[in-house]
């Protein structure tokens, strides 16, 4: 059983039953790294010594699910092996005799696999890229998420959430090698019921030389700008035919910052300030820009001491460590990161980079 910080392991052997804990983002070197390379077992004692190591029966897991207030189950996965199905059996909380719902995936539900996929502020669960089960208030259950099938492709882990427009953005980047062409697929969808329909899409297909765009409203018939044929050279060096491309697509449906995050087609001068590149670039000339960033710089990095310390005050804070060491070698920035004058953490790894606020 787990949740966004512990996984449990329950362990029973006739009348025996052990019940083991560990911090999920370290189970490489845990009691799931331990269990994963059949490092220990159940031994009898006695006449007949036997030993049985784990991993060779039905695997079972559960997870708690919560999906309203007051509303507590209990969630058991259950199969064979990752290459087959898994069956999900949910029970009332206090009552276990029999699931009051039995669901299938393809694969393990976990704590991540529980999100409000539909807005309504009630939590879903995605069991599988093509399968996901929204909760129904009123009938106190789950029923099964509808979506149709598109040219621009969807599924229930390769999602973008924005709640507050109560849209899912979805985008998707293929490669023909064939052809030496790359396609990017873009959709807005919104939910009618628990069917779940394409509001707007867009196609950008890029072949050696030329960008093609194309943009409609829900089918390809309500096209929402005439298909544009853009030279590579251009669509490459000017960043405003990139953005009145997107524009129209994200227009009137999501926040302008929603386009620029996912497009990076900002020039950075809301960013940063003209002066400050011109003296950047001045520095650069006389190769004296240390003399002039150094003294800019902000904040300090914490020793190990400090980060262990930290790390056993802060459980957040501790998995997040774990997680960066798995990625390689990491350093912790302290410094007014969003300017609210209060000090935050901010940890460098190799292939990421957040910040712990207000801390």
């Amino acid at each position: 059983m787990e949740d966004e910080i512990y996984r449990r392991y329950i362990l029973v052997l006739g009348n025996e039953v052990y019940l083991l804990e560990e911090v999920w983002a370290e189970n490489r070197y845990g009691i799931g790294g331990l269990k994963e390379e059949k490092a220990f077992g159940w031994r009898t004692t006695g006449e007949g010594e036997k030993e049985v190591s784990f991993g060779q029966s039905v695997c079972r897991s559960y997870i708690d699910i919560k999906p309203e207030a007051g509303v507590r189950l209990l969630g058991l996965n259950e199969g064979r092996s990752m290459s087959e199905d898994y069956e999900l059996r949910i029970y009332q909380e206090g009552s276990y005799e029999s699931p009051v719902q039995n669901l299938s995936g393809s694969m393990i539900i976990q704590s991540g696999d529980l999100k409000d996929l539909n807005f309504d502020g009630y939590v879903d669960l995605r069991l599988t890229a093509e399968l996901a089960y929204l909760w129904n208030h009123e009938h106190q259950c789950y029923e099964k998420a509808v979506y149709p099938q598109e040219e621009i492709s969807f599924d229930f882990f390769n999602l973008h959430l924005l709640g507050e427009q109560k849209i899912i953005y979805t985008c998707d980047t293929y490669f023909d090698f064939e052809e030496d062409a790359e396609s990017d697929y873009e959709g807005l969808w919104k939910w009618e019921g628990n069917e779940l329909l394409l509001k707007r899409a867009c196609v950008r297909e890029c072949s050696e030389d030329t960008v093609s765009i194309q943009v409609w409203e829900g089918t390809e018939d309500k096209k929402v700008l005439p298909d544009k044929r853009i030279p590579m050279e251009e669509w490459d060096e000017n960043p405003d035919v990139r953005r009145y491309s997107y524009e129209q697509f994200f227009g009137g449906l999501v926040p302008e910052e929603v386009y620029r995050e996912y497009h990076n087609l900002t020039d950075g001068q809301e960013l940063i300030l003209q002066e400050l590149l011109d003296k950047i670039a001045k520095a650069m000339e006389k190769q004296k820009e240390p003399e002039l960033l150094e003294p800019l710089a902000t904040g300090r990095l914490l020793t190990d001491e400090e980060i262990r310390a930290l790390a056993r005050e802060n459980m957040e804070i501790r998995v997040d460590l774990a997680q960066a060491v798995y990625l390689g070698s990491y350093t912790m920035l302290e410094a007014d990161v969003d300017n609210d004058g209060i000090l935050d953490l901010k940890v460098f790894g190799p292939q990421a980079v957040w910040a712990r606020l207000n801390v």
